[in-house]
């Protein structure tokens, strides 16, 4: 049978009066000594620097060849781009639609514009985190005794088409999921080991987690209350469980602290960043909340595990019965953590009333748990290594095929369906359509951007839907944004333009351009104050009249409709 090893403050105490109870438990093998360090820290090296180049090279053909580029990624970019070349540059660009971190982490790769206007930093960023991932993965197989087929696993799970998606299309998800792996195994780690370096490294990569994506906090509140049980069943002192959970806990506290004190400075709300940021794929042509009631959200729940991780179908009843017939704690708790893997995107849809919020990607965390149940089932079945093993192979073989159709099939997605189309047809993508109504490419992007190239004046637009312009430029001091100065002054900005600012730049096709709300008819091309300078499907820059706002001017959408101008209208 398998359990944990006593705590430190409780071995004293069990050496003297063995329970029943404890004499029943087994202890695992001790951890690894530290004649093997160096050759591990090799081995964790060179598995880095072969997944994170392969998923670089995957991401480079994947992004610039065949122009498949997640506009949410896109977004992220450009405001790491904002950091350090706005005007004033400063790091309130991050902004507050997307967990920080996924935007912080882009930084180092623009602090050369070229990062940005290349679009190179996508793929290279989340490249890195993937072999960081993959890393973890490594070492939490290693420390199972899974041996040299542990390479052989992990070859599975690269090649596994929602994993290389992530890893390779600059999504912000691969980011959360690197420290949400080290976080967990870490936990695992300190479970067989009671050694504290577990619990530093696994609370410090939960407080990451969290702010990487927020639906990792039900995590990071489950792996303390783990500890604290876990403490408390082996009787360890109140003092000991008291200072575990504070080692684990205070890194998370004060990351999210600090965050939520950013919120309550910039935007006098603390708690903005849970309540009314953006969480959906960012998309020019990306559709509103879809009604999400219990029943829709349990079938399309279903559907997310089926499609995206069916090696927890294998795993989630394979740690039940560990747990019941071993009296396998921590068995038990990964069954949890995989089930709060699997509510926590349901749970959002509900609590938002928004189906879509069952991304695909959603799927990551729960293959991730699931890779990690399947370590310790190996740990702690001794006499069926061989069978755990053999299972788990053919759950992630199984897993390819079905994930590549989910690519094409699942409902709520950021362009993996063309993702899937590139590999398959190894045809550029640009101007084809990906499930969901999204339109692939940024043709639209790149011509404004060239054209916008030189000495033209300063434009003014909604930093929030024309962000593929601005990143492509690599010059986001040349436009006046709702960055620059907050959204109070930017709208001032739009009223009565600054003397400098010759243009206002409009995304045509998108509804939460704020921009677009004040100059409806400019949008459009139909208001003849403004003249058309140039067109592209997704974009329209205008000249801005010299006395615009100067004068008592009705608002645009006020004035009476004019004939059309020579500009193609856009779809509203």
């Amino acid at each position: 049978m398998t359990a944990v090893a006593t705590p430190p403050a409780a071995e004293a105490q069990q050496r003297a009066h063995d329970t029943p109870a404890q004499s029943d438990l087994v202890q695992l093998p001790p951890r690894h000594s530290d004649e093997g360090a160096r050759g591990r820290r090799y081995e964790s090296l060179a598995i880095f620097f072969l997944f994170a180049a392969a998923f670089g090279a995957l991401g480079y053909w994947v992004v610039s060849v065949l122009h498949v580029v997640p506009f949410d990624a896109l977004d992220r970019l450009t405001r790491a781009l904002m950091v350090w070349h706005n005007d004033p540059p400063k790091l309130a660009a991050i902004g507050f639609a997307f967990p920080p971190l996924t935007t912080v982490v882009l930084l180092p790769f623009v602090v050369f514009s070229a990062g940005a206007s290349s679009l190179v930093a996508l793929p290279v960023g989340s490249a890195i985190f993937a072999g960081i991932t993959m890393v973890g993965l490594n070492r939490a197989l290693d420390r199972a005794e899974v041996g040299r087929l542990r390479y052989g696993l992990l070859v599975l799970v690269a090649v596994n088409p929602i994993v290389a998606f992530a890893a390779s299309t600059g999504g912000g998800d691969i980011v959360g999921i690197a420290f949400a792996t080290i976080a967990v195994a870490a936990l695992v780690g300190w479970y067989a080991t009671v050694d504290t370096r577990y619990l530093v490294s696994g609370g410090m990569a939960f407080a990451l987690a969290t702010v990487a994506s927020y639906g990792f906090i039900p995590w990071w509140l489950l792996g303390a209350a783990l500890v604290g049980v876990t403490l408390s069943r082996h009787r360890a002192s109140d003092d000991e469980i008291e200072g575990s959970l504070i080692l684990f806990l205070a890194p998370g506290v004060f990351i999210l602290g600090v965050w939520i004190l950013f919120n309550a400075v910039v935007v006098g709300e603390p708690v903005f960043w849970l309540t009314d940021a953006a969480s959906t794929t960012v998309n020019a042509a990306s559709s509103g909340a879809i009604p999400a009631d219990l029943g829709a959200v349990l079938s399309q729940t279903g559907e997310l595990v089926l499609l995206g991780a069916p090696l927890a179908l294998l795993v989630l009843p394979a740690l039940v019965v560990c747990a019941a017939v071993q009296r396998n704690e921590l068995a038990a708790w990964l069954a949890v953590f995989l089930l709060v893997a699997i509510a926590t995107p349901a749970g959002l849809a509900l609590a938002r009333d928004d189906l879509a919020q069952i991304d695909l990607q959603d799927a990551l965390p729960i293959f991730v748990i699931s890779l990690i149940g399947v370590m310790w089932l190996h740990q702690s079945l001794l006499q069926a290594r061989a069978l755990v093993l053999a299972l788990a192979a053919v759950g992630l073989v199984i897993s390819i095929p079905v994930a590549w159709r989910a690519l094409d099939v699942y409902p709520y997605q950021s362009m993996e369906q063309a993702f899937r189309a590139g590999l398959s047809t190894r045809e550029d993508q640009e101007g084809t359509m990906s499930r969901g109504g999204l339109e692939v490419g940024v043709l639209s992007e790149r011509a404004m951007a060239e054209f916008l190239g030189g000495d033209r004046g300063r434009v003014l637009t909604d930093n929030a839907q024309s962000f593929g312009v601005i990143a492509l430029t690599g010059r986001p001091s040349q436009f006046l944004d709702r960055a620059d100065g907050g959204d109070a002054a930017w709208r001032r900005a739009a009223a009565r333009p600054p003397a400098d600012v010759k243009y206002f730049l409009f995304a045509k096709n998108a509804s939460g351009d704020e921009l677009r709300s004040m100059y409806p008819l400019a949008a459009r091309g139909e208001d003849p104050r403004f003249l058309t300078v140039y067109d592209t499907p997704r974009y329209r820059l205008v000249a801005v009249p010299t006395d615009l706002g100067r004068v008592d001017a009705v608002r645009a959408g006020d004035l009476p409709t004019p004939p059309t101008t020579s500009g193609s209208p856009a779809t509203p």
